[in-house]
């Protein structure tokens, strides 16, 4: 992103937000790391977000 673009930064910023809510990254990681890592490892050990209000 080129430095100053504001705009890009608040709708970026704004979709972040909202798949954090969503736990997007929480359910990514479930269909596709957590055969990886097993369930010694929990998605809350690698994913940052949000949580679900």
């Amino acid at each position: 992103m080129k430095k100053g673009n504001s705009e890009l930064l608040k709708w970026l910023n704004t979709e972040l937000e909202t798949l954090g809510k969503e736990q997007f990254f929480h359910k990514a990681y479930d269909e596709t790391l957590k055969s990886a890592f097993g369930d010694n490892i929990s998605a809350d050990n690698v994913v940052v977000e949000g949580k679900a209000e």
